[in-house]
């Protein structure tokens, strides 16, 4: 039975909000807020037919990310809620119980019985996800107790985390490069792993690591989180009034604060334009990309390769708009990689933009670019719903729930192959013949 917890969180916040609007129209009067927990047991992922907007925003609780690109790795969701990863597995990354490589999907070992995944996210040798009864698993590198279980030994098979607070259940998740973040039940954010940059957000200096959640520092009073995304030595939020707070390494200003000092506890960034909010984030290495409410695209950090697509290779440390998506376009969903940037457009489409010397921009060259560039054809009728990018690489959910990807190539393109491809190309079967399988989506608007 699985308990739609989004609906639960979204009810506090809907909730929270009017009554807000109802305090401030009793000149000052205060109303306590109380929600009880829907008890209509819900199905999480559900068959693509039956979806108003398949897709899903990184890290968000209005939606549950079914496919993660880490370094050189790739991990989805399947439609059956189990998960299978490919790719480089010298940690164990891949979940499956061993330290071997694979070019083609992988089923991971049980996570639990009974368990079924939800929400997965990639870091550079780890992976984390959240199950069907709201808890989070992980496994992989554990070097800096990125996992979470109270360890610093790897996992070859996928291990609960330590607990996430009395009470506590998790309903997004981000993993970085070395640490991992969660929205919780009730707003708030828990991280742990490495916190040499001071990434885990909780006011405590660099060359500490956490190897158990660990809450972070205030997000602003009576604030809450809506979408966390997790980058190398930074982390970002967007807040449930629609505006940012980074926290971490701040060196090429992907905190987007007007400064490059690192933060250890969140901090707003600066202004994303007049009257503009946030609806949508990702973190990359050193920098950062947002959706912003007109579906705009606006980014800031380092820029090194092109990666915040505003046609220039200078460093930004305030939020900037991306050079034109195309006539008309706009965004729909994004996902910043480590050098690169991808973007989901209205029109199904996807274009990138940044690092592109192992192809991972998709546009059958190897050229890179400083601003948004549509990749190459996805399959005759085929299209996006769902993109994630990472080290080098790009993978994309398609329309009839098969995943495609690009890039450089160490088997996390799952083509059974280790040939880097420049342009989209179709990964192997996700199932077997008598047990086919398709990766699962999820509902963009919960």
């Amino acid at each position: 039975m699985r308990i739609d917890v989004k609906s639960i969180i979204l009810s506090f916040l809907m909730l929270a909000l009017s009554l807000s609007v109802a305090t401030n129209s009793l000149n000052g009067e205060v109303e306590t807020a109380s929600f009880e927990e829907i008890a209509e047991p819900l199905n999480v992922i559900l068959p693509i037919a039956d979806l108003n907007v398949a897709g899903f925003q990184e890290g968000s609780i209005f939606s549950d990310t079914t496919l993660s690109s880490g370094s050189s790795r790739t991990c989805a969701i399947l439609d059956d809620g189990s998960v299978s990863c490919w790719g480089y597995n010298t940690y164990g990354g891949l979940g499956d119980g061993t330290t071997t490589d694979r070019n083609t999907p992988t089923q991971t070992s049980s996570l639990g019985p009974g368990r079924t995944a939800v929400a997965i996210s990639a870091g550079i040798s780890h992976t984390c996800a959240i199950l069907d009864d709201a808890s989070v698993s992980c496994w992989g590198r554990n070097n800096y107790g990125q996992l979470g279980d109270g360890t610093t030994t790897n996992r070859n098979t996928p291990n609960q985390t330590s607990s996430l607070g009395v009470g506590r259940t998790a309903v997004a998740i981000s993993s970085g490069s070395y640490h991992t973040c969660a929205i919780l039940d009730d707003g708030t954010v828990s991280c742990w792993g490495d916190n040499y940059g001071y990434q885990l957000g909780d006011g405590t200096f660099f060359g500490y690591y956490r190897n158990i959640p660990n809450q972070t520092s205030s997000l602003g009073t009576g604030r809450t989180a809506v979408a966390i995304s997790a980058g190398d030595s930074h982390t970002c939020a967007i807040l449930d009034d629609a505006s940012v707070s980074c926290w971490g390494g701040n060196s090429d200003g992907q905190l987007g604060d007007g400064t490059n000092s690192g933060r250890y506890t969140p901090t707003q960034t600066s202004s994303l334009g007049t009257g503009r909010t946030a609806v949508a984030i990702s973190s990359g290495v050193m920098h950062t990309c947002a959706i912003l409410d007109d579906a705009s695209v606006s980014c800031w950090g380092y820029n090194g390769w092109g990666q915040l697509g505003d046609g220039t290779y200078t460093d930004r440390n305030t939020p900037t708009q991306t050079s034109s998506l195309g006539i008309g376009r706009i965004a729909v969903a994004i996902s910043s990689g480590y050098y690169h940037t991808c973007a989901v457009l209205d029109n199904a489409s996807v274009s990138c933009w940044g690092y592109n010397n192992d192809g991972g921009l998709g546009d059958g060259t190897n050229s890179n670019r400083s601003t948004p560039t549509q990749t190459s054809s996805l399959g005759v009728g085929r299209t996006a719903v769902a993109i994630s990018s990472g080290n080098r690489h790009t993978c994309a959910l398609l329309d009839n729930a098969s995943v495609s990807c690009w890039g450089r190539n160490s088997g996390n393109l799952g083509d059974g192959t280790t040939t880097s491809r420049n342009t989209p190309t179709p990964t192997s079967s996700l199932g077997t013949t008598t047990n086919p399988r398709t990766a699962a989506l999820s509902e963009r608007d919960f």
